[in-house]
C-alpha cells in the first residue's frame, strides 16, 4: 500500500490544524524531513497519517509508506518540506552549472543558444535513465 491518492491539500491543512507539536508521540517525530506550515514544524509522515483520517476515516499506518514518499507527496501539494540534514536549507534549491563544450561548436558560441544564453542538457543519462528530468 502507499499514500492514498485521494488525500487532498485540504485534508492535509486540517491535519496541520489538528496536530499540536508537543503532543506528537515520540516514535512519530521527524527524523530527516520537517513540514513547515502555519508556524509549526511537523513530521511529514505523521501529517499524512492524520490527513488520511479526513480523507478515508482512519489514521494511516506509518508502515505502509516511507518518509521520502511523504516528503514528495507534500511537495507535490505545494507544502514547504525541508531536509533537516542540510546545514543551510536555502541550499536545497536546485542550482545548475553550465559545462558546455564550445570549442569547434559555432552553434554554442554564437546566437540565441550560445553559452550563457541557453542551458544545454542531454535528454537521458549515459545509462538510459531520465537523469535530467528536473532540468528547467
Amino acid at each position: 500500500m502507499a499514500i492514498p491518492k485521494n488525500i487532498t491539500r485540504e485534508h492535509i491543512e486540517k491535519a496541520i490544524e489538528e496536530i499540536v507539536p508537543v503532543q506528537i508521540p515520540a516514535q512519530r517525530l521527524e527524523q530527516n524531513y520537517s513540514l513547515i506550515s502555519n508556524g509549526k514544524t511537523l513530521p511529514p509522515k505523521y501529517v499524512i497519517s492524520i490527513a488520511n483520517k479526513y480523507a478515508n476515516g482512519a489514521e494511516l499506518d506509518s508502515e505502509v509508506f516511507n518518509a521520502v514518499e511523504a516528503k514528495n507527496f507534500l511537495i507535490k501539494k505545494e507544502f514547504n518540506v525541508i531536509d533537516k540534514r542540510m546545514e543551510n536549507n536555502s541550499a536545497a534549491i536546485n542550482v545548475w552549472i553550465e559545462k558546455t563544450i564550445v570549442k569547434g561548436r559555432k552553434d554554442r558560441a554564437e546566437g540565441e543558444r550560445a553559452l550563457g544564453k541557453a542551458l544545454w542538457s542531454p535528454k537521458t543519462g549515459s545509462d538510459g535513465r531520465n537523469t535530467y528530468k528536473n532540468m528547467p
